[in-house]
């Protein structure tokens, strides 16, 4: 289950839960710092700077948590989620550094030496983790994917791009670095751009500021998209429905000012020389709790049977329940998974912990019969911020 899911049902013990966690790491630390330093001439002086940092930190956390977020905007989204993008590397380094410094306790006569290494093994993981904030997240990165398919004469050569995932919420101070990704999307002279799902994290009102951005993206045939689970409000907690409803009106009316075509459970043809492609895109179908209100009959509505058709659905899992076997689709784009935001994708086999999961598709290529599904790992993260070998991606289609 999403944390922001889970904070949404639940925020007092979603809080206690997570003030608990550190507050048990904390005192872990506490307990093996004493046993080593003491005696030690700074103690008084380690563990106040200890016993600080926890406070300020416990501090925040409630204050986000209670106060903060009660009245949201683009601003302090932005501001809530650098907080996180520090919480959370610092207590992984905490917990990191508690777990290696266990022996320090069956071995009194290196408890310091243990102590020290300990903690330069975890300031290291902690660095690399500030790295995939401060750079890994703005690495954008092209990946080329050229596919053999039935397109139609005329289509041959098609370019695609495609973009997901881009969580406007966790980049607000920087629309520089959009730019860049957007002018990167450009560069690649595509004749269509595909937009899958999770434009925001919370409300529409996080992608506004990047209207001017958004509108300048081009394409030959245009720019669709889809929305993904984060884009119907649900990770908020309105005042009313009506609010909410109000605010995916917003999605819609942002597309509208890019002239960006959002594909809800619709279809568009493309048609050159007499020939005809089509793009289809679907509401978002998820795993529980993630919402489903994607219809895929309603948007294939009115595409022949021997129609090529390049598919838009955001979440991939739904590919291998159903739509693989479809033979008019061609091509599938998703995102949603993020590739968990960690891992390796040199070489044909990428790697991350997702390949444990019980998530089937969640890294690049993937091939039924004569049919593809691509799963783009998008271009930030809802919850942390940061990405580490699973570099925000650009891909671009070639369809022989």
């Amino acid at each position: 289950m999403s944390i922001l899911y889970f904070f949404q049902m639940s925020p007092v013990l979603s809080f206690l839960i997570f003030a608990g966690i550190m507050l048990i790491i904390d005192l872990l630390i506490f307990l093996l710092l004493k046993k080593a330093f003491y005696h030690h001439k700074y103690w008084k002086t380690i563990f106040i700077i200890h016993i600080s940092v926890a406070a300020l930190f416990l501090f925040f956390l409630f204050y986000f948590y209670f106060i903060y977020v009660s009245y949201l905007n683009a601003e302090k989204t932005a501001n809530m989620f650098e907080f996180t993008a520090q919480l959370i590397p610092l207590y992984i380094f905490k917990l990191l550094f508690v777990l290696l410094s266990l022996g320090s306790l069956l071995i009194k006569k290196y408890r310091q030496i243990i102590i020290c290494i300990s903690f330069s093994v975890a300031f290291v993981l902690f660095l690399y983790l500030q790295y995939g904030y401060w750079f890994g997240r703005f690495n954008y990165t092209l990946y080329e994917q050229s596919l053999s398919t039935t397109v139609p004469n005329q289509f041959k050569g098609l370019k695609i791009v495609q973009i997901s995932d881009l969580h406007l919420g966790t980049v607000v101070h920087h629309d520089k670095k959009l730019a860049k990704m957007i002018a990167l999307v450009n560069e690649q002279q595509p004749d269509l751009v595909f937009l899958t799902g999770d434009l925001v994290n919370f409300f529409a009102q996080e992608a506004y500021p990047f209207i001017g951005h958004f509108s300048k993206i081009k394409a030959r045939y245009g720019v669709f998209a889809i929305n993904g689970n984060h884009d119907y409000g649900d990770y908020y907690r309105w005042h009313s429905e009506k609010d909410k409803e109000l605010n995916l009106r917003l999605i819609d009316s942002f597309y509208l000012k890019t002239h960006i075509k959002l594909l809800s459970n619709a279809n568009v043809f493309i048609e050159k020389n007499n020939e005809k492609i089509w793009v289809a895109g679907i509401e978002n179908i998820g795993i529980p709790p993630f919402r489903s209100k994607g219809d895929v009959a309603k948007a294939m509505e009115g595409i022949p049977d021997s129609a090529f058709v390049l598919f838009l659905s955001h979440d991939p899992s739904i590919w291998d329940s159903s739509l693989k076997t479809i033979p008019r689709l061609a091509v599938t784009f998703s995102g949603h998974t993020h590739g968990f935001q960690f891992g390796k994708r040199n070489g044909k086999k990428p790697w991350s912990p997702l390949m444990w999961s019980n998530i089937h598709s969640w890294c690049g290529l993937y091939q039924y019969e004569n049919r593809y599904l691509y799963v783009n790992v998008g271009q930030s993260g809802s919850f942390f911020p940061a990405r580490l070998g699973m570099w925000p991606e650009i891909t671009v289609f070639t369809l022989n």
